[in-house]
């Protein structure tokens, strides 16, 4: 049996338990905390990268992957936030932020 490439990142729905326990409700938007643990994982796998900030409680995450061989580089932009709006005034059957398993679902 090989071992396997990145013993130590978390499993994919451990890592979406995760992401959902972090509180990112905009307003304020703090979404520092959560930023840094997503740079954590894409430190683990080996990738390049890099936090910019104009407001330091909303960073922005850049991850960078070098190409191959002699192509020209190629960019891929991907848009995502990860600020989340009120649960406030709201009913829910699971803590909005606890990241429960329950019933076969996150």
């Amino acid at each position: 049996m090989s071992p396997t490439p990145f013993p130590s990142v978390p499993s994919p729905v451990e890592i979406l338990r995760r992401l959902i326990q972090f509180d990112t409700t905009n307003p304020p938007g703090d979404t520092d905390t959560c930023i840094h643990y997503i740079q954590g994982l894409l430190t683990q796998a080996g990738i390049e990268t890099q936090i910019f900030a104009k407001q330091p409680r909303q960073p922005n995450l850049v991850a960078r992957l070098p190409g191959r061989g002699t192509a020209p580089p190629f960019l891929m932009y991907g848009h995502v936030h990860v600020d989340v709006v009120t649960t406030e005034n709201q009913t829910w059957r699971y803590p909005p932020f606890a990241g429960e398993v329950a019933e076969g679902f996150v």
